[in-house]
C-alpha cells in the first residue's frame, strides 16, 4: 500500500507541472522561450508554421478549439474559402474561431 501511495504522489506531481521552458529551467508561463541576447550570432524569436493560402484553404480541421492559432502566410496562390476570406496579404494571421484574421486587424 505504501508503494502505491508513493507512486501515486510522484505521478500526480509530474502531471500538475505542465510548464515548458526553452533555454530556461524556470518557466514563467505555459511556454516560456528565453532568448540569448548576449550571443549576437544567434537569431532569437519564434517562427510559426508557414503555409501558402492554398495550403490553408485545404486545411479543414480548424474550429472553435483552435481559436488563437497563429500561422504565417507566405504566398497568396489559390482561391479563398469562407474562413480564409481575410487572407489577402502575406503575413501573420490568427484564427478567431471561425475566420482567419490578419494580425494587424484587431
Amino acid at each position: 500500500m505504501n508503494k502505491l501511495l508513493t507512486l501515486s504522489m510522484v505521478l500526480l506531481s509530474c502531471a500538475t507541472y505542465a510548464q515548458v521552458g526553452v533555454n530556461t529551467t524556470d518557466p514563467k508561463a505555459s511556454l516560456h522561450v528565453e532568448g540569448t541576447p548576449s550571443d549576437v550570432t544567434a537569431p532569437d524569436g519564434i517562427i510559426p508554421p508557414k503555409l501558402t493560402r492554398a495550403q490553408l484553404v485545404s486545411k479543414t480541421a480548424y474550429g472553435i478549439n483552435q481559436t488563437g492559432a497563429l500561422i504565417y502566410v507566405t504566398d497568396l496562390s489559390g482561391t479563398t474559402s469562407t474562413s480564409t476570406a481575410n487572407v489577402t496579404a502575406v503575413g501573420m494571421y490568427y484564427f478567431d474561431g471561425s475566420v482567419w484574421q490578419h494580425l494587424d486587424s484587431y
